[in-house]
C-alpha cells in the first residue's frame, strides 16, 4: 500500500475509533487482520469476517435474515481444521468496556462446540491472536 493509501486507511481507522473507550470492535477487526498478515501470511486467507453486527434498516436486516445471516454468530472464522477441530471461530471483544456473551451469543458458542469447533471469546486483537497461536499449535 502506497504512502497515501496508508495515511488515508489511518483516517478512516481513527474515524470509528472511540476516545473514551479505546479501539472500536472494527478497529480491532482490522488489528486482528493486520497480525494475521504479519504473523501467518499463509493462513491469513482463512481467516473470514462474519458481518452480522451493526445497525441496519428493518428492510435490510429483513434481507439479511432472509439470507442467512443468524444473531450470535461469532465474528471469525479462521476456516482451516487444526489438532482435530474442523475450525476456529472468534467472538472479538473491544478490550476496554466490552461486554460477556449475549444469550444467543453463548448457544452459537455450545453449538459450534459440538460441532466440532473450537470457539474463543476474546478482548482485542493480541488476545484473539494468542487464541489462533493456540489452536495452530504455535504458542
Amino acid at each position: 500500500m502506497g504512502r497515501m493509501g496508508a495515511n488515508k486507511l489511518q483516517k478512516e481507522l481513527g474515524a470509528i475509533k472511540s476516545s473514551k473507550t479505546g479501539a472500536s470492535e472494527a478497529q480491532e477487526g482490522c488489528n486482528l487482520m493486520r497480525l494475521m498478515r504479519d504473523e501467518f501470511p499463509e493462513f491469513e486467507p482463512y481467516l473470514l469476517h462474519i458481518p452480522n453486527g451493526g445497525v441496519r434498516s428493518p428492510a435490510a436486516g429483513r434481507l439479511l435474515k432472509l439470507q442467512g445471516v443468524k444473531r450470535g454468530v461469532p465474528d471469525y472464522l479462521l476456516a482451516y481444521p487444526s489438532r482435530g477441530f474442523g475450525g476456529l471461530w472468534i467472538e472479538l471483544k473491544k478490550v476496554k468496556g466490552s461486554y460477556g456473551l449475549s444469550e444467543a451469543q453463548q448457544e452459537w458458542f455450545e453449538r459450534l462446540g459440538r460441532a466440532n469447533y473450537q470457539v474463543r471469546c476474546c478482548k482485542g486483537a493480541a488476545e484473539a491472536l494468542k487464541a489462533v497461536r493456540g489452536y495452530l499449535g504455535e504458542d
